[in-house]
């Protein structure tokens, strides 16, 4: 699995590397994950939302005046209460406070369709599949105020896995040729729970929600602006 990622990552930077026919697109912007927790089978459902950003550049190489295809390298932050996935948290709520901090690396391959509405007015659409790597997930305590701890690695105590495939797309505009405005939705194909976490199902009991028994997807919702060079 890993060395599938490293290929494809690979293989995508250098196409973000082509600079014939191209144009770059250097961008920032609000991200939204709402992702959802999945067991029928052991009675769990947990829903929570993630806000945050992303910045990174996009290259966009043009097959002929209404098609191309985009190669893109963002960073991306989000975070969220951490009481609404780890139960340990939800105990101590009361004086302490737990938030789930995650930062990605994303590699989005989109085609892009295109056409022009007016002078200096350009519309678009784009569709296709981002390589995501996570480089850190962890949950950050905070009890009143005065100890701030790390409370779990999630990458390191297998919680979640590191990779995941996003397939989705978007609409854009491109004006004057200088500024673009954008927005899409993801949705994460893999399954992002590793083998060891612990939680709580509908009555109560202590279940570990194993990569097998349970499912945690991961969606994205970004809006934005960039710059074109």
């Amino acid at each position: 699995m890993k060395r599938f990622f490293t290929t494809l990552l690979a293989a995508s930077m250098m196409l973000a590397g082509t600079s014939a026919f191209a144009q770059i697109s250097v961008g920032v912007g609000y991200l939204g994950s709402p992702e959802k927790l999945s067991a029928t089978n052991m009675d769990i459902s947990k829903s929570f939302y993630m806000n945050g950003l992303y910045a990174g550049f996009d290259n966009t190489i043009q097959f002929d005046q209404n098609m191309g295809m985009s190669v893109g390298l963002y960073y991306v932050y989000s975070a969220a209460s951490a009481s609404q996935m780890f139960d340990y948290l939800e105990l101590i709520k009361d004086f302490a406070k737990g938030t789930l901090h995650e930062h990605y690396i994303n590699v989005p391959v989109n085609l892009v369709f295109g056409a022009d509405v007016q002078e200096g007015l350009r519309a678009f659409f784009f569709v296709g599949p981002t390589v995501s790597c996570g480089l850190s997930s962890k949950v950050k305590a905070n009890i009143l105020d005065v100890l701030k701890f790390n409370a779990s690695d999630n990458y390191k105590h297998d919680y979640f896995e590191r990779f995941d495939l996003l397939f989705g797309g978007g609409i854009g505009m491109d004006i004057n040729n200088s500024i673009r405005i954008k927005a899409g939705y993801d949705y994460g194909l893999f399954n992002r729970i590793g083998d060891g976490l612990t939680i709580k199902n509908k009555a109560g009991e202590e279940v570990i929600a194993t990569n097998e028994k349970a499912n945690l997807h991961r969606s994205q919702i970004t809006v934005g602006v960039a710059y074109l060079f």
